[in-house]
């Protein structure tokens, strides 16, 4: 499994194919990370409080 971002350019030269599977669920986690006590707004704001409003933290 490859990041679409990663391998797009790749996919549309013909270089690699995409290879569709049924039945399975993938999943991935992402992160998002900024400096010190700074409060994100805007659409990066607004993609973290979108992005946790799912979240369930597992320890």
């Amino acid at each position: 499994m490859l990041s679409d971002f990663a391998v797009r350019a790749a996919v549309e030269r013909g270089e690699l194919v995409e290879v569709p599977v049924a039945g399975i669920r993938l999943e991935r986690r992402i992160r998002a990370v900024w400096k010190g006590s700074r409060v994100l707004e805007g659409p990066a704001g607004e993609f973290v409080t979108l992005a946790g409003a799912g979240y369930r933290r597992i320890r």
